[in-house]
This record gives C-alpha cells, structure tokens and sequence, in this order.
C-alpha cells in the first residue's frame, strides 16, 4: 500500500468510527431496557453484528496501516 492508497484508509477509519459509535449507543439503550425489566432480544442480533463488524473493519483498517508502515496494533482475525 502506498500514499496514494491514503483515502482507503481514512474512509475504513471513518467507517470504523461511525460502527463504534452505534454500538456506544446500542449498547446504553440495552443497558437501560434490561435495567427497566424489558426484553433485550430485539437489540442482541444488533449488537452481535456490529460487534463482528468493528473486529473486521479493526483488522482492515490495522492491516492498512501496517502496509503504510505506520504504527499500528495486532487484532483477532475477524474469523477467529
């Protein structure tokens, strides 16, 4: 991956923002329907897809920027 490679990367980390932050807020409004004794079932598949979601986008976005040479973090395979 070279510069010219760079909005690739900057719409993944976008991307892996946005997920980010709908699991933020998923996961408060679960929290307060579980807190207030009603079902959660309807927000779990939800969560369980985001959740997978942010690891691919995280492996994605980690592999980009190792191919730059930019610092960057070891994650979990998406699969494993």
């Amino acid at each position: 991956m070279d510069a010219d490679q760079e909005p690739e990367l900057l719409e993944a980390r976008r991307e892996r923002f946005f997920v980010r932050s709908q699991l933020k807020v998923l996961r408060r409004y679960r929290e307060r329907e579980q807190a207030a004794g009603r079902p959660t079932a309807g927000s779990d598949g939800r969560l369980a897809d985001l959740e997978r979601e942010l690891r691919r986008l995280d492996e994605t976005v980690e592999g980009m920027r190792a191919r730059l040479g930019r610092p960057h973090r070891d994650v979990p395979h998406a699969g494993e």
